[in-house]
């Protein structure tokens, strides 16, 4: 693949076809497995990959890009985290992943709700202007080096039991009154 760089920004591609002499084609469509009005995938093949085209006319008139093929200076991603079993070492293909060299994103129609990983800033996002809920039939665990929970109103926190332990320096602080209601309560 030789240009990835549409004029037109149809996500088209130009590719140099071998042969007895090289030859640079037109401007090509790629096939995505979903293509509409601003939406749809774009995974857009990086120049120097090598692409498989099909000819939709027989005199090559009319060609498209199906897709990317791995091969020897262009080799599968690894995750670099998982056993052998799960990179197909076994035949079973148990895991199926994306990997992109700097950003990855999910983006819903009306840009209102985005789930963003850029590894270039080093951050993932969620982002939403309507509600967002993240569930586990089982238990939930965040962990982190150190977590920041934010609220321009009020939090909220409930459950049957509910315990907070500091293996070192404890606050908690109010500007205003402070209330602790229980049946019983132990300060030790």
């Amino acid at each position: 693949m030789s240009d990835n760089k549409d004029p037109d920004e149809l996500n088209r591609v130009r590719v140099t076809i071998l042969g007895e002499q090289e030859a640079v084609s037109n401007w090509l469509p790629v096939i995505s497995p979903s293509a509409g009005s601003d939406t749809g995938v774009s995974m857009l093949p990086d120049v120097d990959d090598e692409v498989l085209i099909v000819s939709m006319s027989g005199n090559n008139l009319k060609m498209a890009v199906l897709g990317s093929s791995w091969f020897a200076d262009g080799t599968p991603p690894v995750t670099g985290e998982n056993s052998d079993a799960d990179l197909n070492g076994d035949g079973k293909n148990s895991l199926k992943f994306m990997k992109s060299r700097e950003k990855l994103q999910f983006i819903t129609g009306d840009g209102k709700t985005r789930f963003e990983f850029d590894t270039a800033g080093e951050i993932g996002n969620l982002t939403s202007e309507q509600d967002v809920m993240i569930g586990a039939k089982g238990s939930l665990t965040l962990k982190a080096e150190s977590i920041s929970i934010q609220s321009e109103k009020s939090i909220e926190i409930s459950g049957e039991e509910y315990a907070v332990s500091a293996k070192k320096a404890a606050d908690i602080t109010s500007d205003k009154d402070m209330t602790m209601k229980g049946s019983g309560i132990a300060l030790n």
